[in-house]
């Protein structure tokens, strides 16, 4: 067995190539979605990048531009002007099924690991809400979810300042491995939160020590920051808070125990409330899961947290 987290996630994850979707429906968000999800490619390393839609032959209403031909051809052609060479994935929406079942199946099917989805679709944007789409995403689909913004900057590669979430559990640890591995690319840079009550103890600087670490040794930029949040907030309300004084452009968390009717609380206010892009990194491959209620599970959880740091209890 392997004696920390971060080799057994590089075990299973040698050199990745990352498939990354975007579903796309002609609205105005697909644009800044399949924007980002090309500032997530990488094709030195052999990243595939397949553009997602769910056509419904019922609505002949639909104007050609929305027809999946010409989605087709002007969603591959905008991923070639962004450096990025994209397939195109079409999937009829089958008899009873809805747009989203059917847009989680053609995920799936495509070997999805990132998926991009706009915060709303083409019924427009809601204020504190995300579309149907997005929201079951992250709440079925098997896949980790980035969830693009309207009111969010433009992402480039190299561009990207990322905030990570961390709670010091094994879900946490796996995302940030994740997000070091597989989504950071030269020139972005990483905000590590540890994020406590002003009556609980703060984090100390042995709580970031293999965080750090990590981030040494892909040259990665990071900054550690131990945030307190006053007793009358919430934590997802202070963490948004922080994005905003700090300009981060990405808030990315992990989750563990994702269902279709809850995700952890924190997880769930910071996708639906904040301003900018969120990435819920889901661990795809449960390394290591079925050992987690057992002793030796201990031991490699504490690969990624210092010896005698307490677990605490929020579900980032």
């Amino acid at each position: 067995m392997p004696s920390t987290l971060e080799e057994a996630f590089l075990q299973k994850n040698p050199k990745k190539k990352l498939v990354i979707g975007v579903a796309i429906d002609g609205s105005n968000i697909s644009d800044k979605a399949l924007a980002t999800a090309c500032s997530f490619y990488n094709a030195a390393r052999g990243d595939r990048l397949v553009i997602l839609h769910v056509s419904d032959s019922s609505k002949t209403f639909l104007p050609r531009h929305l027809q999946p031909k010409h989605l087709e051809s002007q969603y591959v052609d905008k991923a070639h002007s962004l450096k990025a060479r994209a397939d195109w994935a079409c999937r009829e929406k089958g008899q009873g099924s809805s747009t989203c079942q059917t847009l989680m199946a053609l995920a799936q099917e495509q070997h999805v690991d990132l998926l991009v989805v706009g915060s709303f679709g083409r019924k427009g944007e809601r204020v504190d809400m995300l579309g149907t789409v997005s929201d079951y995403s992250l709440r079925e689909g098997h896949s980790s979810v980035a969830i693009v913004r309207s009111s969010a900057g433009t992402s480039t590669p190299g561009s990207h300042h990322y905030m990570f979430a961390t709670d010091g559990s094994r879900a946490a640890a796996v995302a940030y491995l994740t997000l070091c591995y597989q989504l950071v690319k030269p020139g972005d840079r990483v905000l590590l939160v540890s994020c406590s009550y002003e009556h609980q103890p703060a984090s100390g600087p042995d709580f970031f020590k293999n965080y750090t670490a990590v981030a040494e040794k892909l040259k990665i930029p990071l900054e550690t920051l131990s945030w307190r949040v006053e007793r009358a907030q919430s934590v997802s309300t202070g963490l948004l808070q922080l994005v905003g004084l700090k300009e981060v452009d990405t808030l990315v968390c992990g989750i563990a125990g994702y269902s279709q009717k809850k995700l952890g609380s924190v997880s769930d206010e910071i996708t639906h409330h904040a301003l900018c892009n969120t990435i819920v990194i889901k661990d795809a491959h449960e390394v290591l899961s079925h050992q987690f209620n057992t002793a030796g599970a201990r031991g490699i959880s504490d690969a990624i947290l210092p010896a005698g740091t307490p677990r605490q209890q929020l579900k980032v």
